[in-house]
This record gives structure tokens, sequence and C-alpha cells, in this order.
């Protein structure tokens, strides 16, 4: 295997992967050479074989050796990076956002379906026991028809910084970086990592921690992949500083008459009455809930009490290790079906922060808090105003100098397959579909 991208993310599944028998890290790519560098030694610490270290993804798709690749790069490379490596006959598996905007999707999917190769996207909620005693709990009915399920990111992040006129780190190559968007100078303190905070490389808080809650709610919903409308309202609130992306925002997504709401709190937040700070999704039933964190989750009464707990056996699983170990079977027993989280599932639940994203940065408005309330009532009825009321105490508490700013309800599928506004540079194009 080849380790494409030696950040946080890309480190975290090498560890993994030098604890599955028979699978070697032949390579590791990055187009910076001390991140590289550092994460080809531990492995030589490790395993006694130092793998090669490399700056040029195309080196490795070349590379009739490397059988299967990880994309552990910053979102503006994972569709490009895919296309390529699927296009070389490499079997993938791809970190989330499977796509880093709504325009990539076609290019994507059909790069996967002509090669017939083993995709699997990072979202690993979906292998761990617990989550998987509680979502059959949900598929038996327990909690009657679900048509709101609420998700939640509220995980505290510390400001950019001012906008700087920067440089990038030395050991870095910014043409391998910056890849298929136009090279700029930095506009932030930290190079590394704060990209996810800029809409040309990163999603925000939504396609970073978010998705992982929203591929939790399709999978507990059986959701077909495109909603019909969204609603989104947020901002960079708080002190002003250098980024882009929505801090606080609350998304909408409807298919039909059933609604997943996003709720993403970047500034410091109290949970409310019933909820835990590490509560990820809420399925909301007839006159129950199943809510669910990141290990398993419990069945809660209209009262609000716990009547039974998911997955207290299975608190020392490793969903990350168990989701890799599901794809490396799947490459060996030549099943692009069997991985837990196939790419139709992982570009569908990327374009569920794609539509609202796009949305509200499209012709965005003032806020006015009944207006929106009434709004998310016309897409979920009155279950849903408590989160709407919970979320605009909230904003309006953080507003600061930044402005709060809403979409309106839009019509999805325009936003699904919308070209992504881009553009690509010349060497780095994805293929025409």
């Amino acid at each position: 295997m080849a380790v494409i991208g030696a950040g946080g993310q890309g480190t975290a599944l090498t560890k993994r992967l030098l604890g599955i028998r028979g699978v070697r890290v032949a390579a590791v790519v990055d187009p910076d050479s001390q991140r590289s560098g550092r994460l080809a030694a531990s492995i030589e610490g490790n395993t006694g074989r130092r793998p090669d270290a490399v700056a040029d993804m195309r080196g490795v798709f070349d590379d009739p050796g490397i059988e299967a690749v990880v994309v552990a790069t910053p979102n503006h490379w994972h569709a490009l990076a895919a296309v390529w490596a699927l296009n070389a006959g490499k079997h993938l598996y791809l970190e989330k956002p499977a796509t880093h905007n709504a325009g990539e999707r076609a290019a994507l999917l059909a790069a996967a379906k002509a090669s017939g190769l083993v995709v699997e996207v990072g979202t690993q909620r979906r292998p761990h026991p617990g989550l998987q005693e509680a979502i059959a709990a949900l598929k038996s009915g327990i909690i009657g028809p679900v048509n709101l399920a609420r998700c939640y990111s509220w995980k505290p992040r510390p400001s950019v910084g001012p906008a700087v006129a920067g440089t990038w780190p030395g050991t870095l190559d910014p043409e391998l970086w910056f890849g298929p968007r136009r090279v700029t100078g930095p506009t932030r303190a930290k190079f590394h990592y704060d990209w996810h905070w800029f809409f040309d490389y990163g999603n925000g808080g939504l396609g970073n921690n978010g998705v992982h809650r929203l591929d939790v709610a399709r999978w507990g919903m059986a959701l077909p992949e495109a909603p019909d409308r969204v609603l989104a309202v947020g901002g960079r609130l708080g002190p002003p500083d250098a980024g882009q992306t929505p801090n606080t925002a609350l998304t909408l997504v409807a298919f039909g008459d059933r609604v997943v709401t996003h709720d993403l709190r970047g500034l410091p937040t109290t949970p409310d009455a019933g909820m835990r700070g590490d509560d990820e999704v809420a399925f909301v039933g007839d006159g129950a809930s199943i809510v669910l964190n990141g290990k398993g989750g419990r069945l809660v009464d209209a009262a609000g009490r716990i009547v039974r707990d998911y997955g207290q056996d299975a608190s020392k699983t490793d969903p990350m290790t168990r989701h890799l170990r599901g794809f490396v079977k799947a490459v060996r027993d030549g099943d692009p079906g069997a991985v837990a989280v196939g790419l139709a599932e992982g570009v569908a639940a990327a374009g569920m922060c794609h539509a609202p994203s796009d949305a509200l940065r499209s012709g965005a408005g003032r806020v006015d808090p009944d207006a929106v309330i009434g709004q998310a009532q016309s897409l979920g009825g009155p279950a849903i105003t408590a989160a709407v009321e919970s979320f605009l105490a909230h904003a309006l508490a953080k507003q600061g100098s930044a402005s709060l700013l809403t979409s309106g309800i839009r019509r999805a599928p325009g936003l699904v397959d919308a070209v992504d506004g881009y553009e690509y540079r010349d060497d780095y194009r994805l293929l025409a579909v």
C-alpha cells in the first residue's frame, strides 16, 4: 500500500495498517518532505523496513508494486487523487469527505464504476459493534417511524488568527500541495490543518466532523442519494479571524417528509437538556429516541429516561481499525461490495454537506428568527422546532461582529450536480464524464 498524505489522519491510518497482517506500507507521499520523512522513519522503527518517501503522488500510481492506496490529503485533492488512483488500477481507501464540492461527484463515480476496484470511504462509524447494535434496534421499529434525525458537532475550535501574508514551510513543494488549485500565498499563520477553514481547500466543520454524523443518519434512515430541499443558517461568529467557513451553522436536508439536521457549534456551548457533549446523532421516533455517540448509544423515552444502553461491551473497539480491516479483506477477496461505506454512500454523505453549504454561500440573507423557525417547520413539522430554537439561541448569543445568514429554503437537485465553480489547473484536471 501507499499512504498519500502524512498529516494527522494519514499517520493515524498508517499506525493501524501496520497492525494488519500481510499489509506493507511501501510508500509515503506528501509534498512536505519533513512530514513524509517523519512518517517513513516511524514506519521503519516499527517494521524494520523504510518505505519510499515521495513528493508527487503520480509516482506511486505508476508503480506496479503498489496494489492499494490511502488518500488522506487536504479535501481539495480527494476526488482528483481518487480518479487518478482508480485509473491506475489501485484499490482505494478515500478519506472523508469523498468530494470537496458537488461538481466532482459524477467524475468520481464514473471512474469507480469503470475500474471495478474496491473503494472504501473513511467515515468509520458503521463498523462499530455498539452502533450496529443501536441501528439494529432502530431498524426493528422499536421507536416507530423515524422522520427526523438530529446530528451534532459540538467541538470548540480555536481561532485561526488574523489574515497574514505568511509563507509555507521550507520543506513544502507548493506546486504539489496546491495541485488543482491556483498557487497563492498562505493567509493563515498555521499552514497545515487550518486549511480546513478555507473554501478552496476544506469544507469547514460540516465536512470535517459533520460528515461522520450525516453518514450515520443515512445509515439509520436508509436515505436515498439526493435530498430535494435544503435550509441553512450560519456564519463565522465570534471575534473576526482569517477563516472563511462557518464555525456555527444549522443545516436542514429534506428527503420528502424525512429531515436530517446538523448543528455545528465551533464556539463553546452547553448541551441541551438530556443531551451529552459527545452525542452525535439522535433519531427521533414516536415518543422515544435513540441517541448515538461514537461508541454506542441509548434508548430514551419521552420523559428523557434512559430505557437501555447500547454498546456498553464494545467501548474499547477502535472503529478505524475495523474499517481498515474490512477494506483490506474486501481487496483480498476481490469483493468491492463488502466494504462498510462504499463510494456511492460516501459521495451521498458529502453531498449532504455541499448542498446546504452551497445554498448558504449563494444569495444568503439576514436572519429573521421567526421566519427561520417557520421555514424549518415547513420542512420537518413541529418536532424540529426545539432544534432550531436551541441553535438560534446559541448563535445569536455568539454573533459578535460577524453576521448570521440564512439561505432560505432551496431546491436541492440543482445543488447536488452543481458545477463546482473551481478552476482546475491544466496539469490537474478531472477527466470529463
